[in-house]
Parts: C-alpha cells; sequence; structure tokens
C-alpha cells in the first residue's frame, strides 16, 4: 500500500516552492486524480520559534518641565528627553517544515476507502478522509504605531499676560493659573453653579469636553510626554533537539530586538532539555521497522523536550513540546481503511506528524 521513496514525485512536483510562512492554506488531493491512484506526502521535522512583544517608550519633556512640581505638586514629570525599550512579554511557538528524509507515497487500491488525503503547501500530512482547512500561520516581526501623537496639542485661549510673558517661569506661572480656573469652570458646569446655562446634557457633555482637552494642552507641557509603541520581534528557526542554551535572540535596551549575532544587545537564551526521546535504532532494527513501515500510512509518535528562554538569568517562559524528530515512525493499521462499510477519517499534526484524531464518519 504504501513504499517509501526518494525522488520527487507527482503530488510533491505540484506543491514544490510553496513556503511554510507564506502560505496557510491546505490543499485536497484526490487518489483518482492523481497518477497510478498514489499520492505523495512528507512527514515534518519540527523547529522552535520565539516572539516577543517590545514597547518602545519615548519620553518627550514640557517646556514647563522644571515647574511641575512648583505649580501642580507633580514629581514624576519628564526632565529630559529618553528613548527605551522594554521585554513586556514573550512565548514560544512550534511548527513543522517538511522532511525530505521522511517522503513517501500511498497508493490507494480499489477495496481502500482512503479516497483522499489533505496536505499542507508545504507537502506535509494534514488529514486522511478528513478536510483540513488551514494550518497555523507563523508570526512574523513588525513595527507598532504609537499610541498617541508625539507633538504637544496647541493652545488655545490663553489669557493676554501669557502671550505678553517673555520668560519660560512668567509662561508657566500663567500655564498653572489657566489650569486651575479651567478645573474650577469644569466643577461649576458639573455642580450646575456655572453662570452659563445649557439647553440639555448634550451641550453640557461638549463644554466639559472643550474645558478637559484645554486643560490636557496645558498640563502635558509640565508633564510631558510617554509614547508607548508596541512592536513584535520574532525569531525562527531555533533548534528544539540541541540540548543546552543557544542564543535565540538578543535584546538590547537602546535598539529592540536584534538577531542572535547582533552583538549589539545582550543574549536571549533559548535552554532545552530532552525529557523523553526514543533510543536510535542499528542497521537490522532500523531494516525490521522499514520493512512494518511499507504496510500503511506513516506518521510520527514525538518525543518531548522542555524549553525555557531566559535573558539575563530570569526565565521569562517555559513549556513541554512534542518534537516529531526525537521520536519514533509507525504504521497505520490498513484496517482502518479495508474494513467493509466504515469510512475512517484521520486527522494529524503538521507541526509533529502525530496523530490528533482516528473516527470513524460512516
Amino acid at each position: 500500500m504504501i513504499r517509501k521513496i526518494h525522488l520527487i514525485g507527482a503530488a510533491a512536483l505540484l506543491l514544490a516552492g510553496s513556503s511554510v510562512s507564506a502560505q496557510v492554506r491546505t490543499e485536497r488531493y484526490n487518489a483518482a486524480s492523481m497518477p497510478d491512484n498514489s499520492i505523495v506526502y512528507m512527514l515534518p521535522t519540527t523547529r522552535l520559534y520565539a516572539v516577543a512583544t517590545i514597547e518602545e517608550v519615548e519620553e518627550i519633556p514640557g517646556e514647563f518641565a522644571l515647574y511641575a512640581k512648583r505649580y501642580l505638586g507633580v514629581d514624576d514629570a519628564v526632565l529630559k528627553p529618553g528613548h527605551t525599550y522594554r521585554i513586556k512579554e514573550v512565548r514560544l511557538g512550534s511548527y513543522g517544515v517538511p522532511d525530505e528524509t521522511k517522503r513517501y507515497s500511498v497508493r490507494f487500491r480499489r477495496n481502500n476507502s482512503a479516497t483522499y488525503m489533505t496536505l499542507t503547501p508545504d507537502g506535509i500530512l494534514a488529514g486522511i478522509n478528513k478536510n483540513v482547512e488551514s494550518v497555523a500561520e507563523l508570526p512574523t516581526s513588525r513595527r507598532g504605531t504609537p499610541d498617541k501623537e508625539h507633538s504637544f496639542r496647541s493652545l488655545t485661549s490663553m489669557p493676554p499676560d501669557f502671550i505678553q510673558a517673555t520668560s519660560v517661569a512668567k509662561k508657566a506661572e500663567i500655564a498653572a493659573q489657566e489650569i486651575y480656573r479651567l478645573r474650577d469652570s469644569r466643577t461649576a458646569i458639573i455642580s450646575g453653579e456655572s453662570d452659563q446655562p445649557f439647553p440639555d446634557g448634550e451641550a453640557m457633555k461638549v463644554a466639559i469636553g472643550g474645558l478637559d482637552a484645554a486643560e490636557q494642552s496645558l498640563t502635558e507641557r509640565f508633564l510631558g510626554k510617554r509614547v508607548v509603541t508596541e512592536h513584535r520581534y520574532v525569531a525562527l528557526d531555533l533548534d528544539p533537539t540541541k540540548e543546552g542554551d543557544q542564543v535565540a535572540f538578543r535584546f538590547s535596551e537602546i535598539e529592540g530586538g536584534l538577531s542572535s549575532d547582533d552583538l549589539r544587545g545582550a543574549p536571549v537564551y533559548l535552554r532545552i532539555k530532552v525529557t523523553d526521546a526514543m533510543a536510535p535504532l542499528d542497521d537490522r532494527e532500523w531494516s525490521k521497522k522499514e520493512r512494518a513501515l511499507s504496510k500503511g500510512v506513516v506518521y510520527a509518535v514525538p518525543g518531548q523536550i522542555s524549553a525555557q528562554l531566559l535573558y539575563e538569568h530570569n526565565t521569562l517562559t517555559e513549556r513541554l513540546f512534542p518534537v516529531a524528530q526525537l521520536g519514533s515512525l509507525e504504521v497505520l493499521d490498513p484496517v482502518l481503511f479495508t474494513t467493509k462499510g466504515t469510512l475512517t477519517a484521520v486527522t494529524l499534526d503538521p507541526t509533529t506528524g502525530g496523530l490528533i484524531s482516528v473516527e470513524a464518519i460512516q
């Protein structure tokens, strides 16, 4: 029913050139439409990726920053320009890439109820008699957009004394007086003590909104602005079988996320510990295994690792992952697809090649 091949077959040619990161839709292949009723598929090699959410904080002092404590009683005003990055959170994930050494062809016979297979764009088996619509898309690095404008709001309706003032100190004093006047006006409106009548609640809301905006434009000139931008940095193709520490990516408070070979940043380490792995087979055992694999559809029983990300001796995240290349190869029992009156659907994990489900659908 099944044989391992080393040459690219017809189905594989249809999939050549696809990229695991560029395409996520799977493709269904019917046995009747393929040469000799055969379909070629591959099992995956598992790789890891790291995703870091990085915050960029730009600090912009206002023109009255030195007077924030005196006039507003504020201790944490921005006093000088600053530009820093920090790691907000990180996570680890896994994905599968096709393993050219585990390429198989399946020939469907007349008495076989397995009539079609679902493959990823790279040719990894995802299902038998099962429509697997898509596979998870790999994350990509991206630059975010600031959560607010870098420029200060324009000042409106300032008293003549502010415009005529010739020193920053005098302007700060008048600006602080204007802030308190705006607050008093808002309180008067809310309490109903305002001399100005409002025809309805909407008109009152508009008036209060205008006061809030005017106060904000003045207050930020004392407090300054902290503009936060969230970025995503992704490190791909991390080896889950390399025990010990490897540099996943680097991080700099000045530059943000950097590649593993960019020495401007400090290393973020990926620490791997294999927790479950199949012992290697000798030649005799492998020969016996290959004969068994020729009798059906081959799938993987993955091993397992513990993976940690560490930065400056602190653990950022930790997860267990099943890994295809640390496990064993097994074969689906042919009886699943030869029992009369029964239609069996199989779903596989394109990341590990392992079974997700085996179910009778008829």
